[in-house]
Protein backbone atom coordinates (compact mmCIF):
# COMPACT_ATOMS: atom_id res chain seq x y z
CA UNK A 1 0.00 0.00 0.00
CA UNK A 2 2.54 2.17 -0.60
CA UNK A 3 2.01 5.63 -1.64
CA UNK A 4 -1.19 5.08 -1.18
CA UNK A 5 -3.79 8.16 0.69
CA UNK A 6 -5.51 7.63 3.89
CA UNK A 7 -8.21 7.49 1.97
CA UNK A 8 -7.04 4.75 -0.69
CA UNK A 9 -5.60 2.66 2.11
CA UNK A 10 -8.74 2.07 4.24
CA UNK A 11 -11.34 1.65 1.03
CA UNK A 12 -8.94 -1.18 0.12
CA UNK A 13 -8.37 -2.46 3.56
CA UNK A 14 -11.81 -2.84 4.11
CA UNK A 15 -12.03 -4.64 0.82
CA UNK A 16 -10.09 -7.64 2.81
CA UNK A 17 -11.45 -11.01 3.94
CA UNK A 18 -13.80 -10.40 7.21
CA UNK A 19 -13.99 -7.10 7.62
CA UNK A 20 -17.23 -5.51 8.33
CA UNK A 21 -18.81 -2.52 7.42
CA UNK A 22 -18.40 -0.05 10.34
CA UNK A 23 -21.83 -0.21 12.16
CA UNK A 24 -23.04 1.45 15.56
CA UNK A 25 -24.96 -0.25 17.95
CA UNK A 26 -28.32 0.72 16.50
CA UNK A 27 -27.21 -1.10 13.05
CA UNK A 28 -27.03 2.50 11.18
CA UNK A 29 -24.19 2.92 9.03
CA UNK A 30 -21.51 4.88 10.79
CA UNK A 31 -18.18 6.60 8.96
CA UNK A 32 -14.42 6.73 10.10
CA UNK A 33 -13.24 10.43 9.07
CA UNK A 34 -9.41 10.89 8.19
CA UNK A 35 -7.98 13.68 9.17
CA UNK A 36 -5.76 14.04 6.29
CA UNK A 37 -3.64 17.14 7.69
CA UNK A 38 -3.47 17.28 11.95
CA UNK A 39 -1.82 20.27 10.53
CA UNK A 40 -1.97 21.81 14.61
CA UNK A 41 -0.42 18.69 15.80
CA UNK A 42 2.34 18.85 12.73
CA UNK A 43 1.84 15.16 11.86
CA UNK A 44 1.99 13.13 8.30
CA UNK A 45 -1.11 12.57 6.66
CA UNK A 46 -0.52 8.95 6.13
CA UNK A 47 -0.30 8.13 10.37
CA UNK A 48 -3.19 9.96 11.50
CA UNK A 49 -7.23 8.75 11.91
CA UNK A 50 -10.36 9.35 13.36
CA UNK A 51 -12.53 6.25 14.32
CA UNK A 52 -15.91 6.76 15.33
CA UNK A 53 -18.30 3.99 16.61
CA UNK A 54 -16.34 1.00 16.01
CA UNK A 55 -16.09 -2.27 16.59
CA UNK A 56 -13.31 -4.98 17.36
CA UNK A 57 -12.99 -6.03 13.73
CA UNK A 58 -12.89 -2.89 12.08
CA UNK A 59 -10.23 -1.97 14.56
CA UNK A 60 -7.79 -4.57 13.57
CA UNK A 61 -8.36 -4.29 10.40
CA UNK A 62 -7.40 -0.58 10.62
CA UNK A 63 -4.21 -1.57 12.64
CA UNK A 64 -2.62 -3.89 10.11
CA UNK A 65 -2.91 -1.16 7.42
CA UNK A 66 -0.13 0.91 9.10
CA UNK A 67 1.91 2.44 12.01
CA UNK A 68 -0.05 5.42 13.39
CA UNK A 69 1.23 8.55 15.39
CA UNK A 70 -2.09 9.84 15.87
CA UNK A 71 -5.14 7.77 17.08
CA UNK A 72 -8.15 9.04 17.60
CA UNK A 73 -11.17 6.96 19.05
CA UNK A 74 -14.07 8.62 20.07
CA UNK A 75 -18.08 8.83 20.36
CA UNK A 76 -19.75 10.80 16.89
CA UNK A 77 -22.08 13.02 18.08
CA UNK A 78 -23.66 13.07 14.57
CA UNK A 79 -23.67 9.32 13.66
CA UNK A 80 -26.93 8.46 15.62
CA UNK A 81 -29.50 10.72 17.75
CA UNK A 82 -27.97 11.01 21.47
CA UNK A 83 -24.80 9.29 22.78
CA UNK A 84 -24.05 6.58 25.04
CA UNK A 85 -22.38 4.23 22.51
CA UNK A 86 -18.70 5.06 23.34
CA UNK A 87 -16.31 2.96 24.33
CA UNK A 88 -16.67 0.96 27.03
CA UNK A 89 -13.56 -1.05 27.65
CA UNK A 90 -10.14 -0.87 26.86
CA UNK A 91 -10.09 -4.24 25.64
CA UNK A 92 -10.81 -2.92 22.27
CA UNK A 93 -7.41 -1.83 21.86
CA UNK A 94 -4.96 -4.26 24.10
CA UNK A 95 -4.46 -5.86 20.66
CA UNK A 96 -2.72 -2.95 19.44
CA UNK A 97 -0.15 -2.65 21.82
CA UNK A 98 2.55 -3.37 18.83
CA UNK A 99 1.06 -0.93 16.61
CA UNK A 100 0.46 1.80 19.61
CA UNK A 101 4.73 2.36 20.51
CA UNK A 102 4.57 5.14 18.13
CA UNK A 103 2.31 7.18 19.11
CA UNK A 104 2.16 10.57 19.79
CA UNK A 105 -1.17 11.70 19.86
CA UNK A 106 -4.14 9.88 21.51
CA UNK A 107 -7.23 10.87 21.87
CA UNK A 108 -10.10 8.66 23.49
CA UNK A 109 -12.27 11.22 24.78
CA UNK A 110 -16.00 11.13 24.96
CA UNK A 111 -16.43 7.28 25.73
CA UNK A 112 -16.84 5.30 28.50
CA UNK A 113 -13.98 4.49 30.50
CA UNK A 114 -13.85 3.60 33.44
CA UNK A 115 -10.36 2.54 33.98
CA UNK A 116 -6.79 2.35 31.70
CA UNK A 117 -4.75 -0.26 30.97
CA UNK A 118 -0.97 0.11 32.92
CA UNK A 119 0.58 -0.54 29.21
CA UNK A 120 -0.94 3.33 28.61
CA UNK A 121 1.58 4.69 30.24
CA UNK A 122 4.50 3.33 28.60
CA UNK A 123 3.81 4.85 25.16
CA UNK A 124 6.74 7.61 26.27
CA UNK A 125 6.37 9.45 22.50
CA UNK A 126 3.11 10.82 23.58
CA UNK A 127 2.61 14.29 23.57
CA UNK A 128 -0.94 14.97 23.42
CA UNK A 129 -2.98 12.62 25.60
CA UNK A 130 -7.37 13.11 25.61
CA UNK A 131 -9.44 11.30 28.36
CA UNK A 132 -11.87 13.81 29.07
CA UNK A 133 -15.57 12.91 29.29
CA UNK A 134 -15.36 9.14 30.39
CA UNK A 135 -16.12 7.34 33.63
CA UNK A 136 -12.69 7.53 35.39
CA UNK A 137 -12.46 8.30 39.24
CA UNK A 138 -9.25 6.06 40.28
CA UNK A 139 -6.33 7.33 39.11
CA UNK A 140 -3.87 5.75 41.77
CA UNK A 141 -2.26 3.14 38.99
CA UNK A 142 -1.56 6.42 36.41
CA UNK A 143 1.82 6.58 35.71
CA UNK A 144 1.06 9.91 34.71
CA UNK A 145 5.35 10.61 35.46
CA UNK A 146 5.98 8.22 32.84
CA UNK A 147 4.90 10.16 29.89
CA UNK A 148 7.76 13.01 30.33
CA UNK A 149 7.23 14.60 26.37
CA UNK A 150 3.66 15.05 27.27
CA UNK A 151 2.90 18.98 26.11
CA UNK A 152 -1.61 18.46 26.51
CA UNK A 153 -3.29 16.02 29.29
CA UNK A 154 -6.88 16.41 29.55
CA UNK A 155 -8.56 14.71 32.19
CA UNK A 156 -11.37 16.89 32.15
CA UNK A 157 -15.23 15.81 33.22
CA UNK A 158 -14.27 12.41 34.95
CA UNK A 159 -15.25 11.51 38.47
CA UNK A 160 -11.50 11.72 39.79
CA UNK A 161 -10.95 13.22 43.20
CA UNK A 162 -7.06 13.24 43.36
CA UNK A 163 -4.40 12.13 41.07
CA UNK A 164 -0.88 10.55 42.13
CA UNK A 165 1.20 12.77 44.08
CA UNK A 166 3.87 14.67 42.07
CA UNK A 167 2.63 12.77 39.04
CA UNK A 168 3.02 15.95 36.71
CA UNK A 169 5.63 18.28 37.91
CA UNK A 170 8.38 15.90 35.81
CA UNK A 171 6.34 16.72 32.40
CA UNK A 172 8.67 19.58 31.95
CA UNK A 173 7.07 20.00 28.28
CA UNK A 174 3.76 20.35 29.95
CA UNK A 175 1.85 23.28 28.28
CA UNK A 176 -2.08 22.61 28.67
CA UNK A 177 -3.42 20.57 31.67
CA UNK A 178 -7.27 20.05 31.47
CA UNK A 179 -8.73 19.18 35.01
CA UNK A 180 -12.01 21.14 35.03
CA UNK A 181 -15.48 19.62 35.82
CA UNK A 182 -14.06 16.71 38.53
CA UNK A 183 -13.83 16.01 41.97
CA UNK A 184 -10.78 16.84 42.65
CA UNK A 185 -10.03 17.88 46.26
CA UNK A 186 -6.11 19.11 46.04
CA UNK A 187 -4.16 20.48 43.27
CA UNK A 188 -1.04 18.67 41.65
CA UNK A 189 2.29 20.40 42.21
CA UNK A 190 3.28 23.04 39.30
CA UNK A 191 6.51 24.58 40.05
CA UNK A 192 8.32 22.93 37.60
CA UNK A 193 6.19 22.78 34.94
CA UNK A 194 7.30 26.35 33.46
CA UNK A 195 5.81 26.53 29.74
CA UNK A 196 2.48 25.82 31.24
CA UNK A 197 -0.40 28.05 29.50
CA UNK A 198 -3.28 26.58 30.27
CA UNK A 199 -4.56 25.43 33.20
CA UNK A 200 -8.29 24.27 34.19
CA UNK A 201 -9.57 23.38 37.33
CA UNK A 202 -12.86 25.46 37.25
CA UNK A 203 -15.88 23.42 38.88
CA UNK A 204 -14.05 20.71 41.13
CA UNK A 205 -14.23 20.36 44.92
CA UNK A 206 -10.82 22.21 45.96
CA UNK A 207 -11.07 23.29 49.43
CA UNK A 208 -7.88 25.13 49.08
CA UNK A 209 -5.39 26.56 46.86
CA UNK A 210 -1.53 26.60 47.57
CA UNK A 211 0.17 29.42 48.30
CA UNK A 212 3.25 28.68 45.64
CA UNK A 213 1.95 26.77 42.91
CA UNK A 214 3.56 27.89 40.05
CA UNK A 215 7.34 28.31 39.00
CA UNK A 216 8.56 30.87 37.12
CA UNK A 217 6.52 30.89 33.78
CA UNK A 218 7.62 31.23 30.44
CA UNK A 219 4.13 32.75 28.85
CA UNK A 220 0.79 34.31 29.96
CA UNK A 221 -1.21 31.97 31.56
CA UNK A 222 -4.86 30.85 31.10
CA UNK A 223 -6.01 30.10 34.87
CA UNK A 224 -10.28 29.00 35.54
CA UNK A 225 -10.24 28.06 39.02
CA UNK A 226 -14.20 29.18 39.44
CA UNK A 227 -17.01 26.77 41.00
CA UNK A 228 -14.63 25.60 43.56
CA UNK A 229 -15.67 25.56 47.35
CA UNK A 230 -12.60 27.11 48.65
CA UNK A 231 -13.46 30.99 49.36
CA UNK A 232 -10.00 32.35 49.74
CA UNK A 233 -6.51 31.97 48.10
CA UNK A 234 -2.96 33.48 48.58
CA UNK A 235 -1.98 36.56 46.60
CA UNK A 236 1.09 34.55 46.14
CA UNK A 237 -0.41 32.23 44.39
CA UNK A 238 -1.76 34.74 41.43
CA UNK A 239 1.39 36.96 41.70
CA UNK A 240 3.28 34.43 39.95
CA UNK A 241 1.12 34.42 36.81
CA UNK A 242 2.87 36.74 33.95
CA UNK A 243 1.52 39.92 32.69
CA UNK A 244 -1.50 38.89 30.20
CA UNK A 245 -2.83 36.14 31.69
CA UNK A 246 -6.59 35.28 31.68
CA UNK A 247 -7.59 34.54 35.61
CA UNK A 248 -11.70 32.96 35.35
CA UNK A 249 -12.62 33.18 39.18
CA UNK A 250 -15.15 33.59 41.81
CA UNK A 251 -16.37 37.06 42.38
CA UNK A 252 -16.95 36.08 46.03
CA UNK A 253 -13.20 34.96 46.70
CA UNK A 254 -10.90 36.74 49.14
CA UNK A 255 -7.50 36.93 48.18
CA UNK A 256 -5.13 36.98 51.29
CA UNK A 257 -2.15 39.17 51.07
CA UNK A 258 0.57 38.67 54.03
CA UNK A 259 0.92 42.41 54.43
CA UNK A 260 0.20 46.01 52.65
CA UNK A 261 3.66 45.45 50.36
CA UNK A 262 2.03 42.40 49.13
CA UNK A 263 -1.50 43.72 48.64
CA UNK A 264 -0.19 46.79 46.52
CA UNK A 265 2.20 44.53 43.93
CA UNK A 266 -0.58 42.19 43.57
CA UNK A 267 -3.08 44.94 42.32
CA UNK A 268 -0.62 46.70 40.07
CA UNK A 269 0.21 43.52 38.23
CA UNK A 270 -3.69 42.61 38.07
CA UNK A 271 -3.54 45.38 35.88
CA UNK A 272 -1.54 43.52 33.28
CA UNK A 273 -4.45 40.54 33.58
CA UNK A 274 -8.07 39.73 32.45
CA UNK A 275 -9.87 38.88 35.27
CA UNK A 276 -13.45 37.68 34.78
CA UNK A 277 -15.79 35.71 36.91
CA UNK A 278 -17.72 32.46 35.92
CA UNK A 279 -20.25 34.74 33.43
CA UNK A 280 -16.87 36.23 32.11
CA UNK A 281 -17.62 39.59 34.06
CA UNK A 282 -15.02 41.79 34.80
CA UNK A 283 -13.56 41.32 38.63
CA UNK A 284 -13.09 43.79 41.00
CA UNK A 285 -10.30 42.66 42.28
CA UNK A 286 -9.13 45.65 44.91
CA UNK A 287 -12.66 44.60 46.64
CA UNK A 288 -11.59 41.16 47.34
CA UNK A 289 -8.25 41.58 48.75
CA UNK A 290 -7.41 41.01 52.25
CA UNK A 291 -4.30 41.61 54.78
CA UNK A 292 -3.43 39.15 57.10
CA UNK A 293 -3.62 40.25 60.97
CA UNK A 294 -6.94 42.09 59.96
CA UNK A 295 -9.72 41.95 61.76
CA UNK A 296 -11.93 39.90 59.24
CA UNK A 297 -13.99 37.09 59.49
CA UNK A 298 -12.90 33.67 56.99
CA UNK A 299 -15.57 33.03 55.02
CA UNK A 300 -16.16 29.90 56.28
CA UNK A 301 -17.68 31.63 59.62
CA UNK A 302 -14.85 30.48 61.75
CA UNK A 303 -12.13 32.39 63.80
CA UNK A 304 -8.97 31.13 62.29
CA UNK A 305 -7.96 33.19 59.00
CA UNK A 306 -5.90 31.47 56.16
CA UNK A 307 -2.95 33.15 57.28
Amino acid sequence: MAGMTIHQKMKAATKQPGAEHLRNGTGNDCNINYNDSMAKHNHNESSNIIITHHNNNQLKMMMTVWLMTSLIIRDDWNCVPGRGLGMTEWGHLIFMDKYLASLELLDVSSNKLAELPTDLWSLTNLTHLYLGDNKLSDAHTFNISNLINLEVLDLHLNQLSQLPPLSVEPLRALQILHLHWNTLVELPVLINNLHLHELLVNGNALLEFPKYMFGNLTQPLTYHFVDNPAYDVWATMLLALPERSHIMMGNDVWVWAEDDQVARQLLQQSQTWVLQDGLSQPIDLPSLVRICGSTHIAHNGGSLLPC
